[in-house]
This record gives structure tokens, sequence and C-alpha cells, in this order.
């Protein structure tokens, strides 16, 4: 049933196109039988990014059967996935497709991309029904990232290598998309305006924390770490993205990447994972509060 969706390595390429809305269609768990013990041993299992992190995951579970279980711990509960069923084939090559979840407090959605579309799977906490949308995809893409920022609205970005003259090449989002019922209906963002970042390794993170305010930020590669050139921020619901003002002390901050970006009662709180001591390989983390929308103060 999807057997293109589970495509290639990190180094193939997917983009969704500008499409406001996607075909949705609604599958419950009362259309899938409960197995037999041979159906319901475990094919495979491991983890999905979660929430625009890719240092944050969700474990899921694959039957030889083809039955997709994730595991919410936020909700304490396993939601089986009922609209997809997978070959043999496409169990072995699931762990390299490109994957990731979005969990909000009544509402997740696990994101599938393939050559030619992503399929949004959205449900609800406690409820076994699905709802599906497929979003076209118009060109290749390297990566994509998903967020709620509430009970309904969420995100979903797609990312594009392009060519910036870096050695190690460039990305940029090639789509945003924005649901404000759950995960239903999907409509674009313009990013005409939106700058490429120089790719060190890959995205690792791309988060809205708001209806204004976001981040997505790259990977530092060899000795090239340059923070900022590497991060940007938006502040007007991602119609417009730039990079990150510099931040305190950030020179000292050795391999520094994201590790998580935040509304906390109503302050833009940026944590930054730095290696505290090469000798060893161990690692300590900054805090940042973002000012006036401009200025970045170190808090811890």
């Amino acid at each position: 049933l999807l057997s293109a969706l589970l495509v290639a390595s990190a180094s193939g390429c997917n983009h969704i196109s500008n499409n406001n809305e996607g075909e949705t269609t609604t599958v419950t768990q009362a259309q899938t039988e409960v197995g037999t013990s041979a159906e319901t041993q475990i094919a495979t299992e491991g983890s999905i990014a979660l929430n625009g992190n890719k240092s944050a995951a969700i474990n899921y579970t694959i039957t030889q059967s083809g039955e997709i279980t994730l595991r919410l711990e936020d909700w304490q509960e396993e939601h089986v996935v009922t609209s997809v069923s997978l070959s043999d084939e496409e169990i072995s090559s699931f762990r390299r497709a490109f994957k990731v979840v979005a969990v909000g407090s009544q509402n997740a959605c696990l994101f599938l991309a393939e050559q030619n579309k992503v399929t949004a799977i959205s449900f609800e906490k406690g409820s076994p029904e699905e709802k599906v949308t497929s979003l076209d995809i118009s060109q290749d893409i390297i990566g994509i990232a998903g967020n709620f920022t509430d009970d309904n609205k969420g995100y979903l970005f797609t990312f594009e290598e392009v060519s910036d003259g870096h050695a190690a090449g460039g990305a940029k989002i090639s789509n945003l998309y924005v649901t404000e019922d759950g995960g239903v209906t999907w409509n674009a963002i313009s990013t005409q305006y939106v700058s490429s970042i120089s790719l060190r390794e890959h995205i690792i993170f791309a988060r809205m924390v708001s209806q204004d305010v976001g981040m997505i930020s790259g990977n530092y590669f060899a000795t090239d770490y340059n923070f900022c050139e590497r991060t940007l921020l938006t502040i007007d619901g991602g119609h417009n993205w730039a990079n990150v003002a510099e931040l305190p002390q950030i020179n000292e901050l050795a391999w520094a990447i994201v590790d998580d970006f935040s509304l906390v009662d109503g302050d833009y709180i940026l944590t930054v994972r730095y290696t505290a001591s090469e000798l060893d390989n161990t690692y300590a983390y900054a805090k940042y509060q973002l000012v006036d929308m401009t200025t970045w103060v170190r808090i811890s």
C-alpha cells in the first residue's frame, strides 16, 4: 500500500509542493483485526524523531504482519497505526525512511515521506481513529520535521538541498505547512523569502514554538562549528528567517548544537548543548532568553 513511502537513505531526497490541502481519508482501528501470535511477533523496533528535534524520539515496533505501534510516553499510551500495513521489504527499509512524529497534548501526527508525497497520519489521544492526508511533492527534499504548538495547531517542515558555496552544501526550507484542526488539513505558509543555511551534516532541529516564533538549526561539521551561521530564527510566523544574533560566550561553546527551543512562561528559552571537554567528550548546557525578539541573554 505504501511501498514508496519507505524511501531512501539519509542521502535520498523528497520535496512537498505548495498544495493548500491534501486529500483526507479516515481509517479506524476496527478495520484492523487482532492478529495471531505469529502476526503480532515483533519484526523490528526503533525510534522516530519527536517534535522537530532529532535528539528527542518516541519508540515504535513493527510486527511481522506489518503493523506499526507508536509508544507515546507523554500520553502514557500506545497507538496502533491502522492506515499503514507494511510488506516485508517495507519493514526492512522503514528505519531508513524519512519519518517524524509531532505530539501535542491532545493530537499527534506521524509524517512519512516518499518520492512523490508526504503522508500525514493524525490521531487524537485515547482514540483509535486516524485521519490520513496526502501532500504532493514536486521535487526532492533532504528531511522533514513537525510539531504542535497547542491542542490543534501544528507545523510541518520540509527541507531541500541547495548550492551555497559551502563545501558541504546548503539546506533550505522548501515548504512549511500549518494545521489548525489537529492535522486533518494542512495549509501552506509562503517561504519564498527564506534564506539557506550552510549544511554541516543535517538539519537536527526545526520547530515553531508559537504562532510567530520558530527556529531551525543544522549540525556542526569537522572543525567548522559556527553556531549562528547554521541557525535561523523566524519572528513572523515562518515567512522570513534570519541567522540568530550572536549568543553571549558562544565562542567558548565548542561544538554547540540546539538542544531545545521552547516558550516557557511567556519567555522564549534556547538551550544549547556544547562540548565541555574535548579530552573526555563530556557535554554541558547553556540557556539563553530571547529579549525584544533580537537579543539573547544568557540565564544559566
